[in-house]
């Protein structure tokens, strides 16, 4: 895992995508986040369909916009994960009355007592939104060691501080995570919410998401030299040469080719439509 981190920086890939078009280094993206950015939006919506087309959405935002990402692409795919997941929420008369009962919920527990939790499922629809409260630094340490899944002795070895240090300052954020946490009702340890964390902080992205993502890795450097200029001035052309690609892959090659990268979890297959550049 180390050296996918190490190699080379987000922000570099960003700056490669952004400025050339360069469709590989919005892969390394992708396969640096996807695992990280699915788990957010499926705590957030627990429902496997609606976190997929939550991660397709946040990374389709980065891909056409890769320049509003300015300081760590790890918080912002957070942000971005996050927000678009709460919106499915509320975009349904069923999730809006759950939103309802969930403010209810959390206004007894306010006028009732605090409540300890000692299970995922109590702390999984809060802990992102929690964490999206944080001072920047305790958030982005948080992300990178549980949601990313880096190593505290690479996070150690990037700052430039013993192994023990970098200890300290995980449990440090993680405790800030707990007064945050129980600002909204729920109560546990610092080392019960580590353990929680560690446990079940990242989840194998679905094949079905995967195979989606894959596709947008191939369409991106296309739409990325389209909006730099660096392409012919009819992007119909182009569009429809990178089209002809994506039709010419039968779905077996797909999977196969994405299981040569990465290891995956079946899922259910869910539709994603990209939409021609010149269009939006």
């Amino acid at each position: 895992m180390t050296g996918a981190f190490t190699t080379e920086t987000d922000l570099s890939l960003l700056r490669r995508f952004a400025t050339a078009g360069d469709h590989a280094a919005f892969a390394e993206i992708i396969r640096r986040y996807a695992g990280m950015v699915f788990s957010t939006c499926h705590r957030v919506l627990h429902d496997a369909a609606r976190a997929e087309d939550a991660a397709q959405e946040t990374f389709y935002r980065l891909m056409r916009r890769p320049e509003a990402v300015s300081h760590s692409l790890g918080a912002w795919l957070h942000t971005a994960a996050t927000n678009p997941a709460v919106d499915s929420l509320r975009s349904e008369s069923a999730r809006r009355h759950r939103e309802n009962e969930y403010a209810g919920e959390i206004a007894r527990e306010h006028e009732d007592s605090i409540r300890e939790v000692s299970h995922w499922s109590d702390l999984s629809p809060k802990i992102d939104q929690a964490m999206a409260e944080l001072h920047e630094s305790d958030r982005l340490l948080l992300i990178a060691h549980f949601l990313q899944g880096r190593p505290q002795n690479d996070l150690a070895a990037e700052a430039k501080v013993s192994n023990a240090t970098m200890s300290r300052r995980v449990r440090s954020a993680a405790e800030a995570l707990q007064q945050k946490l129980r600002g909204v009702g729920l109560s546990l340890s610092p080392l019960a919410l580590i353990g929680l964390l560690h446990d079940h902080g990242m989840q194998a992205i679905p094949v079905s998401l995967s195979t989606e993502l894959g596709k947008m890795r191939l369409v991106s450097g296309v739409r990325a030299m389209l909006k730099a200029g660096t392409v012919s001035s009819k992007p119909s052309i182009a569009w429809t040469t990178a089209a002809v690609l994506l039709v010419s892959l039968t779905a077996g090659a797909l999977t196969a080719w994405l299981g040569d990268h990465g290891a995956h979890r079946p899922g259910n297959p869910v539709s994603f439509t990209i939409q021609n550049p010149a269009n939006r």
